[in-house]
């Protein structure tokens, strides 16, 4: 029966003991009738948001987002709640425990399933690494990183901690200069550093001294730049974007390309460079010596069989470029990919969301997310109003 669906969502979310008024409100919305859904659509709810705009994500098949209660928030994620707190920031899920920033009586920690940290003045960055809480700290104006029950030495300031080798790794700051910590080594001193990694046994970043900007790999400088951006290494050669005298070029160990007005996300496939870049106010996708069509705006260009794969942007109209084709004009595009030799990506039309794969479209819905294929069907997240559903999807034959 068509009532018993929705009375099985209402005592569903009663059984939870978090049924409340903006729920009721919810079911109201929407028409007294449940209307079954069209051939090749499988709709199952996982359950109702607190209002109609918040903040959500899935995981493990189950609803995760922030609530409020009486000036207190906390965290829901399916039939599990949190304890309340003041605030709560950076929610996600690690190894099946809830983990997150939260903060009480003007006291900052990170809570990991029933673990509560240390109270600090300030808490940020934070992960699990080797099964210990892991992030950046501050109390009595000294900054140090917290993993497990140890703190580094203090800083001035700290940033992106992460472990390699067993040991700290990190950005500081000291009397004004910056240099990056990993276990008991500090580097050389610079005005700037950010994005620390290791390469090789080797500490990775970008950095600047006296308005020059350079990477650093090991013992090794780069040729000092404008700006430099996105470092990585391939092949045993140091790529990234820089900027010089106004232009911008991708480098890659002793090779610069053309130059152009801006460039980004450098990588490398098939031995080529690739990245997307703009010139006299146009922008394209760039793969060794091929430049696709310009347009107002590219995003994501990556490479399927052969062929560019990107975001594009023209007279106020978004699409998917794959080689020679383009996808139909919407309002958005976004993650596109190729399934079965058909572009398959999410769009937006007059105010509502829906996913494409080939020549077909989906139902519309106020948001969709998370789209992945299974079984020659696309399955993804979908939000109607309050609802939320996980959707999968069979194409038309």
């Amino acid at each position: 029966m068509l009532v018993s669906k929705q009375f099985a969502e209402l005592v569903a979310q009663m059984r939870s003991g978090r049924i409340t008024e903006a729920h009721i409100q919810a079911l109201i919305e929407d028409p007294d009738q449940v209307l079954p859904e069209p051939e090749g659509y499988i709709a199952s709810l996982l359950g109702l948001l607190p209002a109609l705009h918040a903040q959500f994500t899935v995981h493990d098949g189950k609803l995760l987002f922030v609530a409020q209660r009486e000036d207190k928030s906390f965290v829901v994620w399916g039939d599990q709640e949190s304890k309340p707190y003041d605030e709560v920031l950076d929610l996600t899920v690690h190894d099946g425990k809830l983990l997150f920033c939260a903060k009480r009586d003007h006291e900052w920690f990170v809570v990991w399933g029933d673990q509560e940290s240390k109270p600090y003045d300030g808490v940020w960055n934070l992960t699990v690494h080797d099964g210990k809480l892991l992030f950046g700290a501050r109390r009595d104006h000294e900054c140090f990183v917290v993993w497990g029950d140890q703190e580094s030495k203090p800083y001035d300031d700290v940033w992106n901690p992460t472990v390699h080798d067993g040991k700290l790794l990190f950005g500081a700051r000291r009397d004004h200069e910056c240099f990056v910590v990993w276990g008991d080594q500090e580097s050389k001193l610079y005005d700037e550093v950010w994005n620390p990694t290791v390469h090789d046994g080797k500490l990775l970043f970008s950095a600047e001294r006296d308005d020059e900007w350079f990477v650093v790999w090991g013992d090794q400088e780069s040729k000092p730049y404008d700006g430099v951006w996105n470092p990585t290494v391939h092949d045993g050669k140091l790529l990234f974007g820089a900027r010089r005298d106004h232009e911008c070029f991708v480098v890659w160990g002793d090779q610069e390309s053309k130059p152009y007005d801006e460039v980004w996300n450098p990588t490398v496939h098939d031995g080529k460079l690739l990245f997307k870049a703009r010139r006299d106010g146009k922008s394209f996708a760039v793969w060794g010596d091929q430049e696709s069509k310009p347009y107002d705006g590219v995003w994501n260009p990556t490479v399927h069989d052969g062929k560019l794969l990107f975001c594009a942007r023209r007279d106020h109209k978004r699409f998917v470029v794959w080689g020679d084709q383009e996808s139909k004009p919407y309002d958005e595009v976004w993650n596109p990919t190729v399934h079965d030799g058909k572009l398959l990506f999410k769009a937006r039309r007059d105010g509502k969301s829906f996913a494409v794969w080939g020549d077909q479209e989906s139902k519309s819905y106020d948001n969709v997310r998370d789209l992945t294929v299974h079984d020659g069907r696309v399955c993804f997240v979908a939000r109607k109003g309050r609802r939320v559903y996980q959707v999968t999807w069979k194409r038309a034959a």
